[in-house]
């Protein structure tokens, strides 16, 4: 188990598109979560999902991947950060 920082490129109902520095292998089982900050956001929120990597292509950074995953549920906001 690994723990990859990572900056979202877009996000849809079935999946996201990262772009990382570490390389992600082709049908790994992952569990991410993501926060969102920064304006009109007051405060960040934090969603978490699950899937599988579907795609690994090179990044726009040297040495860096962009990585496509599938979602296997839909991705959901903690749910603390609903009560706070």
């Amino acid at each position: 188990m690994a723990e990859v920082d990572a900056v979202s490129i877009n996000i849809s109902v079935g999946g996201l598109l990262l772009e990382a520095a570490c390389l992600i292998p082709y049908r790994t089982p992952v569990e991410f979560t993501i926060t969102m900050q920064g304006e009109p956001i007051s405060r960040p929120i934090k969603l978490k999902g699950a899937g599988e990597v579907v795609r690994v292509e090179p990044g726009e950074r040297a040495n860096g991947f962009r990585i496509a995953i599938a979602c296997s549920q839909p991705i959901t906001q903690i749910e603390g950060y609903l009560t706070a």
